[in-house]
């Protein structure tokens, strides 16, 4: 069988950086070494609630860690830059099943996420075929009563304030 990736990551608030939190099964997997994907920095890593020591791969220069167990149960947490794209993962190898929560500072919201299976919370996907057409109909109403500006006025209003959520979880 192979890898089950669990991933919380927790934004600055400013945005620059992240934090993540790594929870990684794996029943007879075949790997012996586990390498972070680029941009990502180990802070610690335990493996069966062990501290593991993290070095650096003489190939690349990844930070990573050995395994030295067919069944695997490790935790890790690290930081990554802000950058526009970053890997699902985290890690250089493959994953059979991959959850990853994205926290958020307050007042920021997620307008949405592509590529992912399965998303929830994020303001684009949270909108019902009838929620657009009652925002829609509004707004007509709206351009025919007071003019453009008003409509226009009106459907950000409401495009904006109509849907609530919480925190995003992605799973590919």
């Amino acid at each position: 069988e192979g890898l089950r990736i669990a991933r919380a990551i927790w934004v600055d608030e400013d945005g620059r950086g992240m934090t993540f939190r790594d929870t990684i099964r794996g029943t007879r997997q075949k790997i012996w070494r586990l390498d972070a994907a680029t941009g990502q920095e180990l802070g610690s890593v335990r493996i069966d609630g062990t501290g593991q020591l993290i070095t650096r791969d003489p190939a690349d220069g990844a930070p990573g860690v050995e395994i030295r167990s067919r069944n695997l149960s490790l935790e890790a947490t690290g930081r990554m830059a802000k950058g526009k794209t970053f890997p699902a993962t985290g890690w250089k190898t493959d994953a059979d099943n991959l959850e990853v929560t994205l926290n958020l500072p307050p007042g920021w919201r997620l307008f949405a996420l592509f590529g992912a299976d399965w998303v929830r919370g994020d303001w684009l996907t949270s909108w019902s075929l009838l929620d657009i057409f009652v925002v829609l109909i509004f707004t007509l109403a709206m351009f025919r009563l007071r003019g453009a500006g008003a409509a226009v006025l009106a459907f950000a209003a409401l495009a904006l304030s109509y849907r609530e959520f919480d925190a995003p979880q992605l799973l590919w």
